[in-house]
C-alpha cells in the first residue's frame, strides 16, 4: 500500500505475516496544492537470494530506491482501492493457522485493506532489521497507531494505471510530460513510446471514463471493472468556458465601466496627450521595459485598464481558439477604439 502521511510524506508499506515494512520518501511534501505524477515500481530479484527493489518516481524524477521485501506479484489481487479509506477487518486475538482464510488477503493502493492482528500497544524490540536504511519495520497491526487512522484522499485524481512490468525512467518521464489529462496512452499510434506502455497495461482508469459510479477499464484487455464511490466533478478552464458566453469580447465592456467612473486611478499614461505636466519627454526617456514577473504585474494591476489587458492576455495565452475568435471578430480594432477614448 502507498499513502500520504499527515505531514505530506509519501509512504510505501508492505504487510507480511511477521512485520510491517514502511519506506518513506525523504525531503518531500505533497501537501502543496499542485499536481504530481507518482510512479511506484516494484522489481523482483533477478537471481536467487537477491533483494527485491522499490523505486519511487515523483514528477518524472527518481526520489527513492530501496531494497524491500514484498510478496510475489504473480498472486491474484482480491481487492484494490485507490483514494478510499476502507475499514480494516479486525479479528479477535487468537491463534491463527498458516493458511489464510479466503477474503482476507487484500492488497491495494492509496490506501488498501490489509488483514491485521490487533491489540499491540507498544513497539517491542525486534532482532530482524530491514534490508535498506530507508525502510523501517514494525510489528503488524499497529500501522494506524504510528501513521494515524486511514482517511480518504482529499484532492483530485487523474489517470491511474497498473503495468505488469516495471517502467524505465524515460517512459516515466514521458508520462509526466503528458500531464494529468494524458490521452496519448489511449491512442498509442501517435507515440511509439506510448505504444510500448499500452501493451504492458493490466488495467487503466480515468475520471473522464466514469459514469453513474462505474469506471470503464481503458486497457486493451478490458478485463477488470471498478466502482467510483466519490462524487465526480468535472472542471473546465476559464479559457474554454468563456467561449460559451460570447468569447473574449465579453471583457471589452470592462473598459466602458472604467471610462464612466469619475474618480479612479490616473489613466493618462494610456493617452497620447498627458493631462498633467509630470509626464515629460525626459521622464518617458528614462523608462525601461520590465520583464514579465510577478512584481511588474502587481504594479500593473493597480491600474484598472492595465489589469483588464493582463486578464485579456491570460485568456489568449496558449488558447488558439480564443486567439482566432479575437481576430475573426475584429476584436483588436474594437479594443484599440475603446482605448483611444
Amino acid at each position: 500500500e502507498a499513502f500520504v502521511s499527515s505531514q505530506g510524506a509519501l509512504v510505501v508499506g508492505v504487510t507480511t505475516k511477521k512485520e510491517f515494512l514502511a519506506a518513506t520518501v525523504p525531503d518531500l511534501t505533497l501537501l502543496d496544492s499542485l499536481w504530481h505524477c507518482l510512479d511506484l515500481c516494484y522489481m523482483a530479484a533477478r537471481r536467487p537470494f537477491g533483494h527485491n527493489q522499490l523505486s519511487v518516481f515523483i514528477d518524472g524524477h527518481q526520489k527513492l530506491v530501496a531494497a524491500m521485501k514484498f510478496p510475489a506479484l504473480t498472486e491474484p489481487f482480491v481487492l484494490c482501492t485507490v483514494g478510499a479509506a476502507a475499514a480494516r477487518n479486525y479479528q479477535p486475538n487468537q491463534t491463527r493457522s498458516d493458511k489464510s482464510p479466503s477474503g482476507i488477503m487484500e492488497r491495494g493502493i492509496f490506501p488498501s485493506i490489509i488483514s491485521q492482528v490487533p491489540n499491540y500497544f507498544s513497539l517491542p524490540l525486534r532482532s530482524s532489521t530491514p534490508l535498506d536504511p530507508h525502510v523501517k519495520n514494525f510489528p503488524p497491526g499497529i500501522q494506524d497507531t504510528i501513521f494515524g487512522p486511514p482517511s480518504s484522499l482529499q484532492g483530485q485524481l487523474g489517470l491511474i494505471c497498473l503495468f505488469h512490468e516495471a517502467l524505465q525512467q524515460h517512459q516515466i518521464k514521458t508520462l509526466f510530460d503528458a500531464g494529468p489529462n494524458c490521452r496519448l496512452l489511449f491512442s498509442p499510434e501517435d507515440n511509439a513510446e506510448m505504444l510500448v506502455m499500452n501493451s504492458k497495461l493490466v488495467w487503466c482508469f480515468a475520471p473522464a471514463a466514469c459514469w453513474d459510479g462505474s469506471c470503464l477499464d481503458l486497457a486493451a484487455t478490458n478485463k477488470f471493472s471498478a466502482q467510483a464511490l466519490a462524487r465526480q466533478c468535472h472542471t473546465r478552464t476559464i479559457k474554454d468556458v468563456i467561449n460559451g458566453i460570447g468569447g473574449v469580447q465579453v471583457l471589452f465592456p470592462l473598459l466602458e465601466c472604467v471610462e464612466g467612473e469619475g474618480e479612479g486611478p490616473d489613466l493618462s499614461v494610456f493617452s497620447p496627450h498627458p493631462s498633467t505636466p509630470s509626464h515629460t519627454h525626459q521622464d518617458m526617456s528614462e523608462w525601461a521595459v520590465l520583464p514579465s514577473s510577478s512584481l511588474s504585474e502587481k504594479k500593473l494591476e493597480q491600474n484598472p485598464v492595465s489589469c483588464m489587458l493582463l486578464l485579456l492576455r491570460n485568456m489568449l495565452s496558449s488558447s488558439p481558439v480564443n486567439q482566432e475568435q479575437l481576430i475573426k471578430n475584429n476584436g483588436i480594432a474594437i479594443l484599440g477604439a475603446l482605448l483611444s477614448k
